[in-house]
């Protein structure tokens, strides 16, 4: 079984307790222990041995699940600089995944994909899984037709630079944003304020991809443009599409509660908002494209 150690005894321990105490009692993992860098006089919480930080080396692990959220990155590099491997530092995001395998998550951990995404799930994705986002498909979209274009010939896209075509106005929030040219297609950075945020945001991104293990992601309502992208090179991706289909590469999707455009059904099952959870992230990147969760035990 493996053995975790979790780093931190604030907020995010104490709301998650029972989580933790559910993955150890269904043999998913064992604490070993509650580390912190404050010194504590007590040596026992909930059960667990509390360690101080200066013991690090002495404690024999498999993985240190971070207790923090607002610290995540803080704690990862002071880990880092103490020689821990990144590969083993986790956070307690995946505490919060409904119905998740941690052996699973993992797995995912070990490998994660670059998800390609013609809106924001694959950011909002990465954030949910608390990973690191290796895409510069992060706080922007595109068309259908520019986004079925770019699969086509992916790297040659991403080997060009960005060149500045014009503003773009959000009708949600009524914002400026920078509309970039790539080649023949053009880019919406609607999450960014300048020129110069979205080509520094994208260039510093575009070098993470990882060619060998991609997760390419779409959302449309078009049965003609999910039909084009289901018949693509790629092996591992999935459509999000608003009608029936019993397509391998298509997932169908409902609006849920005072939701009144699809985007944002997408959105929300990609960042488990307000109870969306059609699908298993974990098990979905990991290619069981239509793995959905068992409303039974939800």
């Amino acid at each position: 079984m493996l053995r975790v150690l979790l780093w931190g005894m604030g907020k995010e321990y104490n709301t998650n307790i029972n989580s933790i105490k559910y993955f150890e009692t269904t043999n998913q993992f064992e604490v070993i222990g509650v580390i912190s860098s404050e010194n504590h006089s007590f040596r026992q919480l909930d059960g667990y041995r509390v360690y101080n930080d200066t013991e690090l080396n002495l404690i024999d692990y498999d993985y240190i699940i971070v207790m923090s959220e607002k610290y995540f990155k803080d704690i990862q590099h002071n880990l880092i600089t103490r020689k821990v491997d990144k590969k083993k530092i986790i956070s307690y995001k995946v505490l919060l995944l409904p119905g998740v395998k941690f052996e699973h998550y993992i797995r995912l951990f070990q490998n994660c994909p670059t998800i390609i995404s013609n809106n924001c799930w694959g950011g909002i994705v990465y954030n949910t899984l608390g990973m690191e986002c290796i895409s510069p498909f992060k706080n922007l979209f595109l068309e259908d037709s520019d986004y079925l274009k770019l699969l086509d010939n992916l790297e040659l896209y991403l080997k060009n630079d960005l060149i500045f075509s014009s503003y773009g106005r959000d009708v949600h929030s009524g914002a400026v944003y920078p509309i970039m040219k790539l080649m023949d297609i053009h880019i919406h950075f609607n999450h960014s304020t300048s020129i110069e945020d979205a080509v520094r945001d994208w260039n510093r991104r575009v070098k993470k991809v990882n060619y060998e293990n991609l997760f390419i992601e779409m959302y449309t309502e078009s049965k003609e443009n999910a039909k084009l992208f289901a018949n693509n090179k790629f092996t591992k991706k999935i459509c999000f599409v608003p009608f029936e289909t019993d397509n391998k590469y298509m997932l169908q999707l409902h609006l849920q509660g005072k939701q009144k455009e699809f985007w944002e059904t997408v959105n929300k099952n990609g960042s488990l908002g307000n109870g969306s959870y059609a699908y298993d992230l974990v098990e979905l990147l990991l290619g069981k494209y239509n793995k959905r969760y068992d409303e039974n035990i939800l």
